[in-house]
């Protein structure tokens, strides 16, 4: 997705304010799907990657990622995630 269509998405669908620390780390998948209110635990964040139940904007993730890929944010300030076909949630960067 675009940076425009991304934004126009805020107010729609979920969104978390996050810093750049908070998309940086080796688990920084596991933390952000938990921070989002996607996954109720880290374990449960891990069980569903595991699964290959998660995107990151609109690519799905191996079920051995657990970082945030490096090309992850678009426009510099977005990520939308979604777990399974449904429940989508935007990340934006402050």
């Amino acid at each position: 997705p675009t940076g425009e269509v991304l934004e126009a998405l805020r107010g729609i669908v979920p969104e978390t304010s996050v810093t750049a620390g908070d998309l940086a780390g080796e688990e920084s998948l596991v933390d952000v799907l938990v921070a989002s209110g996607l996954c109720g635990s880290r374990g449960d964040a891990r069980r569903t990657l595991a699964g290959g139940g998660v995107s990151v904007n609109g690519v799905r993730q191996d079920s051995d990622a657990m970082a945030l890929p490096a090309d992850a944010l678009v426009d510099g300030r977005f990520v939308l995630l979604q777990k399974g076909r449904r429940n989508r949630h935007l990340l934006v960067l402050v």
